[in-house]
Parts: structure tokens; C-alpha cells; sequence
């Protein structure tokens, strides 16, 4: 995807630099971006923060997750701030958060695969036989804490079912505690309610 700069500030002075504010076109929305390192401390002080507005959810998950997915409106809020004098111990004593809306996308089945979504297909079968799924909500809250993201609010509407969730992400070591409750719509969907306890790693996802 095409990133496109049309508005920032840089500025440096006595151990502090600055990037703020710098406007981001990208993905038919924008990307607010500030960011701020300050030297003077110790150890050394940073924030980040971004706002993303209007985006396209689909063209977001294509490029940024190789999924095939299309449509749909995603805007975000990440505010970040942490010490340290490198990124594993700024993100080690990171606090802030991130919240999260996306409407009206959907996800081509096979693409899921790499998101490791097939892990909560596989939980349910009927689901698995469409080739894409309609994403109606996905609404996202997470409270970080000295490295820990946890989760406020976890919630996706979908065609067929609702999923909710709870747990928390180790940003350092990318850890995984998730658990969601996948719940159908309609009975036929499902014999049986089925929760998922997701452990492993961001990048290698694991059920119990």
C-alpha cells in the first residue's frame, strides 16, 4: 500500500526530537501521527500516538495481514507512552491504549488462515463452508499496563454468529491469554457453545 505524507513537523532540540503532528495518507483515510522522544530523562522518555481515520478495513487486513478481505470502514486510537533505552524495555514499561471499530468488511476463508482465524473456524464446522464471512463490528479496547495489553472490550458481529472475548496480550514476548466465546445467531450452527482458550504467540497462535 502507498503511504502519503502531506503534513509534518519535525523538530529537534536539547536531547528532545519530535515528530508532531504528521498527517498520513493511507488506505482511503488518514493516519494522525505524533510522536515524541525526549533524551533528557532516564532513562530516555517516549510517546506514541496514532488516530486513524476512515480507513478501508479490508484493504487494511489485505496489506497488513495478507488476508483477502474487502469493504468495510476501520478508524483506531493508539496512545502509548514508555521508558527505556531500547524498544524491548520501552515496550516493557509501556502504559496507555488502543481502541479499535471496524464496520461492514468481509474476509475471504482461506485468507483467515494466515490471520490463524481457521483455529476458531475449525470450532465451527458449517461456518468453514462459506468462502468468505461478513464482518458486520469488530469493536476493540485494550488497557496497557508495564507491557500488558488488556483487554476492556473484545467483541466481532458477524454473519452467522457473535464472539466475545477477554484476556491480555504480553507486548514484549508477544504472548498470548485470550479467551473467546464464539456464540451462533441461529441454534442449527452449533450442537454445542464452544469457548476457545488462545495461548502461544501473536505469530504462532495456539487453542486449548
Amino acid at each position: 500500500g502507498r503511504f502519503a505524507i502531506r503534513d509534518a513537523r519535525l523538530a529537534t532540540a536539547d536531547g528532545l526530537f519530535s515528530l508532531k503532528p504528521a498527517v498520513v495518507d493511507y488506505a482511503g483515510g488518514t493516519l494522525d501521527l505524533s510522536f515524541v522522544l525526549d533524551r533528557k530523562q532516564s532513562p530516555t522518555a517516549a510517546r506514541l500516538r496514532i488516530v486513524a481515520k476512515d480507513l478501508v478495513f479490508g484493504q487494511v487486513l489485505t496489506e497488513l495481514a495478507g488476508a483477502r478481505a474487502s469493504g468495510g470502514t476501520l478508524t483506531g486510537d493508539l496512545d502509548l507512552s514508555g521508558t527505556g533505552n531500547g524498544l524491548r524495555q520501552a515496550l516493557a514499561t509501556s502504559s496507555g491504549r488502543l481502541a479499535i471499530l471496524a464496520e461492514d468488511g468481509s474476509v475471504a476463508v482461506a485468507g483467515l488462515q494466515l490471520l490463524a482465524t481457521d483455529l476458531i473456524l475449525d470450532a465451527l464446522p458449517l461456518t468453514k463452508k462459506r468462502s468468505e464471512v461478513k464482518l458486520n463490528c469488530v469493536m476493540q479496547e485494550w488497557i496497557i499496563t508495564d507491557g500488558i495489553a488488556r483487554a476492556g472490550l473484545l467483541y466481532v458481529d458477524g454473519h452467522d454468529l457473535r464472539i466475545r472475548g477477554t484476556g491480555n496480550v504480553n507486548l514484549v514476548t508477544e504472548g498470548l491469554d485470550v479467551k473467546l466465546a464464539p456464540r451462533p445467531k441461529k441454534a442449527r450452527i452449533l450442537a454445542h457453545n464452544v469457548d476457545l482458550d488462545i495461548r502461544g504467540t501473536i505469530s504462532a497462535p495456539k487453542i486449548r
